[in-house]
């Protein structure tokens, strides 16, 4: 008989699968630092509602391009 060993999320899946977006999700920088830092590197991302900065649209609750932010910030 074969057993296949279930894996199981680490913290940050299972908070960033409860809350859905990093604004909404303070506890997983002091967590899980590491998977934090991933999401935030090389952002191409800001949160409209708390300034936060992503790498994936989908973590951050009202994104906007860094792109577009800046330019509607020279106008």
């Amino acid at each position: 008989m074969l057993f296949v060993r279930a894996a199981v999320p680490s913290f940050s899946v299972v908070a960033l699968s409860m809350a859905k977006t990093l604004c909404k999700i303070k506890k997983l920088l002091k967590e899980d630092p590491s998977t934090y830092i991933e999401h935030v590197r090389k952002p191409k991302f800001v949160c409209r509602s708390c300034g936060r900065v992503a790498n994936q649209k989908s973590l951050l609750c009202k994104p906007l391009k860094i792109k577009d932010f800046d330019k509607a910030s020279k106008s």
